[in-house]
Parts: C-alpha cells; structure tokens; sequence
C-alpha cells in the first residue's frame, strides 16, 4: 500500500502544477495592440502641361545617285578615242564644259563619205525641181502655139474644101492640110498633158529634196553620235569599252551617276507619315493639294566613321508608292551639292553607298511629353491624386532621346466627342472659355448621356454620347460651330476630336509620378517628396 501512494503522490503533484500553470497563463493580462497606420511613400513627381514637342521621324537608308545614266552608242563603228577619264571610280565633267565631256570617239570616215553621197542627191532633187519651175512657162507657151497652129490648119481644111470641088489639085492640097490638122491637134493634146502633170512632177521633185533632206539630217547627227558625251557632270560607276572594239548602235558603254545631288529613301510607316508637316505637291493627287500642307521639311543626314560623325542638311522630295514586301512607304530626302564640304574644307564629302541616319523634321504639336522612365509596363504612367496612386493607360505617340510623347488610351467603349486646347489658358481666358463651355453644355445634356471633364487652367472638355450614334454626330456638328465661335488668343490651337473607344481619364494639370515604386498598388498612399516643392518655391 505504502508503495503505491508513493506513486500517485508525486503523481498528482505534477498533475496540479500543470493546472496551476495553465490557470496563471489565462489569468495573464494580454498587452494592448496599438493599430498602425500605413506610412505614405514618397515620390518625386510633375506637372502634365503642355509642351511644344517635334515629332522628328527617325529612320536610316543607303546613299544614293539622284540622276542615273547608261551610256549607249546609238551608231555604229569602230572606237579611235577613250577618255582618259572614262575609268571607274573617275568624275566627268558635264557637257557645258566642251572637249571635257567627251567619253568616246568613233570612227566618222564611212559617214562622212554617205553624206558626200546624200549631199549629191539633194543637189540633183533641187536641180530637178528648178527645171521644172523653168519648164512651166515654156510648156504653157507651147500650148499657145500649138493652139494657133490647129487654128490655121483649119481654116486651110475648110479653104481646100471649098476649091476641092472645082479642081484634083485641090482635092491633094487638102488632103495634106487634113493630115496636118491631125498632127497639130496631137501637139496640142500633149501640150495640154504636160500642163497637166507638171504639178505632180513638181511634187514628186519637192519630195526628193524632202527625202534627201531628211536622209542628211540623219547622217550629221550620226556624225555627231560618234562623239559619245556626258550628259550631266558625273561619276563612272561602270565601263566596259576600250579603243579599237567594234561597237553596234544599242551597245552599252558603261554606268554613269549625277554628283549634283544625292538621295536617300527612308522607310516610312503610316504611323511616321502621319508626323509629317507637309510633303512634296507631286505626293498628293492635284485636286488635293492643299497650299497649307504643301511643302518640302528639313532632315539631317549622318554619317558615323569610327569616331567622327558627319552631318548634312537635306529636305523630303518626293513620297514613293507603298512597297509591297514591307507594306512601308519610301519617303525621298535629297541633299544637294554632296561634295562641297570637302571642297570648302569642313569635312568629309556624302558617299555613294554609305548608310546613314536621317531624322526629318516632324510636326510641332502641343501635347503631353513624359521622362521615358516615367512609362512602366503594358504602357502605363502612375499619376497621384489626392495622396493615392492612380494608374492609367496611353498610347505612345512619340519616343525621342529619352523622351515619350503620349496620350491618353482608349478606354471605354463608347463614342466620345472630346475637345479641348492644346495650350494652356491664363486664368481669365480659362474662365471665360469654360463659363461659355458649361453653357454650351447645359444645352445639350437633355439630347443623351454626356459627361463633362476640366482640369485647372486647361479647358479640356469631353462630351460622351452613350450607344445613339446618329445623335452624336449631330452633337459633333454643334461643338465645332462652337469652337469657330471662341474667341481665343492668336495661335490657340482648339481642337474636336471624334474617335470610338477614346474618353480621357487624365489630362493637363495632374501629377506624374516620377519615381519609381517597388510594389505599386493602385490607391496605395503617397506624398510628394518635400525636397521637390521647396524647390519648386524657389524656382517661382
């Protein structure tokens, strides 16, 4: 017995002090939990307005000749002279420099001797043709004669006639005299006949002053032919002729390329087209050539060799059809005098065949241009409003030495009818503008859905119309009789736009976050950096 209390003694003891501790661990006092509040990160940000920005196109291309030639001989012979610089790679001069532009010489003696030949026969032509200008009046007084005599003979006949009755001598006499009527009235018949076909025979020598003519004219010019010139101050970039070959007119002497201007065709998007200012007349149809988006724009051409960079000025030409392979379009820029900066010693000339960089002058617009680090995924900016982050889409207009032109993306569903300025307003401008606005607004509300959007010192307004689409366009019909009616400062561009799909949800006048955020939730508390506002204060 005695042993087992020794068992469940000890036993029960520790049984007890697990209660006792558990009994002092719930009656414990749980310390207070003091919620914290969620500290706001804080970011660098600026102002959305509007900035004056070129949409400069960027694009590369080979250099190339504006003027092409392929030399031909268009007579033959045998060839007794070559330029000395009719070589490859050698410059010609043009054809108003003389002797100089001469780049082969045939043989002209066989020429030479058929227009001996042809000289001849014009001779001969006119000489015949003189004949018959003097042969006129005597044929003409040959058949007065020839009339005259027909009448004597006549008379004789009907003389003989009367006396032939009385005597035989008579009767021989006037058979002499019949016989005689007949010969004169031959004469006269062929008298009459010459007359006749003295006008064609005029003709038919006149012709063959014509023929002979022409045939000299032919072989002078061959004459000149067989000297065979530049026609434009040049470079060879092919030859394939030497003194003594034997040439067939068509045969082809070699490739010459102009020096006067060189080109380069860049290849275009639609979307780059778009950023032009204006294009060459001979790129739209004539009953679209508008004075106001006529013209040639400036472009930079640059070349990089090592370490140097080379640059020229040029200007857009002309815009060739769409490629069908890379459905781009080929815009031509040209760059006149290639080779004058070597001759006034400002470096190297533009090469043929050298890739280069061209950047054209684009439009110049007021729009909305962020630091390219400011644009994150899928083409997003982080905007802040009222102390939380906000994230909204755009669509990238334009990229530019770190710069990102943008605007904002397209995202509900339904027409809209948004305009706005592009520059910013001064206070009393804007209060006018958007007074007058509101009212214009107020009067169109009752015909759909609309929606009405500012932002400070911007007037930048969107009305929305909601699935009626026929009434939408009569809505847009009103707003831009309304905006011909604003009176606004000189060189304030307005604008209405009507677009499916586009309702802006930022504009001019918010906050962009510049900084950027590790883990960006949207509605995640924020603050502006201190450090930027006291320096915004004195820069003001």
């Amino acid at each position: 017995m005695k042993t087992v209390w020794k068992i469940l003694i000890p036993a029960g003891i520790v049984v007890l002090g697990f209660f006792v501790v558990i009994g002092m661990s719930a009656s414990a006092k749980q310390p207070l939990r003091i919620p914290q509040e969620q500290s706001a990160t804080v970011v660098d940000t600026i102002t959305l307005v509007p900035e004056e920005v070129r949409l400069d196109i960027i694009g590369k291309g080979t250099v190339r000749a504006s003027q092409e030639a392929i030399i031909t001989s268009t007579v033959s012979g045998q060839v007794i002279y070559v330029s000395p610089s009719f070589r490859l790679g050698e410059f010609i001069s043009g054809p108003e420099q003389g002797e100089k532009s001469v780049l082969v010489r045939l043989d002209a003696k066989p020429l030479l001797a058929q227009q001996k030949r042809v000289e001849a026969d014009l001779q001969i032509a006119k000489s015949r043709l003189t004949e018959l200008e003097r042969n006129k009046e005597h044929f003409q007084n040959h058949l007065e004669v020839c009339k005259r005599q027909l009448e004597l003979a006549q008379k004789e006949c009907n003389r003989l006639q009367t006396l032939g009755s009385k005597n035989a001598t008579a009767m021989n006499a006037l058979e002499t005299a019949e016989g005689n009527l007949l010969n004169y009235k031959k004469s006269l018949l062929d008298a009459q006949l010459q007359i006749e076909n003295l006008p064609a025979k005029i003709i038919q020598a006149q012709a063959e002053i014509d023929k002979a003519s022409a045939d000299l004219a032919l072989v002078k010019r061959d004459i000149e032919h067989t000297e065979i010139r530049t026609p434009f101050a040049s470079q060879v970039v092919n030859k394939s002729v030497e003194v003594g070959s034997y040439l067939q007119a068509g045969t082809v002497l070699g490739r010459l390329v102009g020096v006067d201007a060189y080109e380069i065709a860049l290849s275009l998007t639609p979307e780059d087209l778009n950023k032009l200012p204006s294009v060459p007349a001979g790129a739209l149809p004539e009953f679209a050539r508008d004075p106001e988006f006529l013209g040639s724009p400036k472009a930079t051409i640059q070349w990089l060799s090592y370490a140097n960079r080379y640059s020229w000025e040029g200007n857009v030409i002309r815009l060739e059809p769409m490629d069908a392979k890379t459905r781009t379009f080929p815009l031509v820029v040209e760059v006149k005098n290639p080779w004058q900066s070597l001759a006034q010693k400002k470096g190297m000339p533009l090469m043929l065949g050298s890739f280069c960089e061209v950047k054209v002058e684009g439009e110049k617009l007021d729009w909305m241009q962020i630091p390219e680090t400011a644009l994150h995924e899928e083409d997003t900016v982080h905007l802040l409003r009222d102390g939380k982050l906000f994230i909204a889409s755009v669509d990238v207009v334009h990229r530019h030495q770190g710069k990102v032109v943008i605007q904002p993306a397209s995202t509900v569903p339904d027409l809209a009818i948004i305009y706005g300025t592009s520059r910013e307003l001064s206070d009393d401008q804007a209060k006018e503008a958007r007074v007058v606005a509101k009212k214009q607004f107020e009067s169109w509300k009752e015909g759909g859905n609309l929606e009405f959007v500012e932002f400070p010192r911007i007037l930048f307004c969107s009305f929305r119309v909601k699935e009626n689409e026929k009434e939408a366009q009569s809505l847009l019909q009103g707003m831009e009789t309304f905006v011909r009616s604003l009176k606004v400062p000189k060189g304030l561009r307005l604008a209405v736009v009507q677009r499916k799909g586009f309702f802006p949800c930022f504009g001019f006048g918010e906050k962009l976050i510049t900084s950027k955020l590790r883990y960006p939730v949207p509605g995640m508390p924020l603050q502006t950096n201190p450090s930027e506002s006291k320096t915004k204060e004195g820069t003001r």
